[in-house]
């Protein structure tokens, strides 16, 4: 009896273990030296996916350059479920530049959600020039937790600013 009790709480723990770990394997890359499956460049500013100025991770980096006022960034899939996602994850450079402002905002069918000022997302609290920093923006902040017709995500300014991005994810 002893036996059967170890065995089942044995058996129980690898299943959790078992389970966190796929969960952890499952995050949705949207860019990682390319873009992700069924990810689509939709931007209307200038950009390069195949940059090598700085790079984070991997061999490459997505150089997104605002030339001028109201430019965007944005990587359309189509709509799928964001249930059981939690956070826009991905590693922002500043260039030669500190303190740039960008809103980001996701899409619901698509249909623009209201957008979220970036800094408050950053690790460290803004775009720094010369330097890599992590940003983590849940999908609840940007009004897509949760819901079916979760489409894309991107991000705009009001003025010429320069930015490098890498491993962009949708995390669990």
């Amino acid at each position: 009896m002893g036996r059967m009790r170890i065995v089942t709480v044995t058996l129980a723990w690898l299943l959790i273990v078992a389970a966190q770990e796929a969960r952890a394997q499952s995050d949705q890359t949207i860019y990682a030296d390319a873009l992700g499956a069924g990810w689509q460049d939709w931007s209307w500013c200038a950009r390069d996916f195949n940059s090598t100025d700085f790079i984070h991770n991997g061999t490459k980096s997505a150089k997104v350059t605002y030339t001028g006022a109201w430019q965007g960034f944005y990587l359309r899939h189509a709509s799928q479920d964001s249930s059981g996602y939690s956070d826009l994850v991905f590693w922002i450079h500043g260039g030669a530049t500190s303190g740039r402002n960008i809103t980001v905002a996701a899409q619901l069918n698509d249909v623009a959600q209201a957008g979220v000022g970036l800094n408050q997302f950053i690790l460290g609290g803004s775009v720094a020039a010369g330097t890599w920093r992590k940003v983590t923006i849940p999908l609840s902040a940007l009004h897509a937790a949760n819901n079916p017709n979760f489409n894309g995500s991107g991000s705009r300014t009001q003025a010429a600013a320069l930015k490098r991005l890498s491993t962009l994810t949708i995390s669990r």
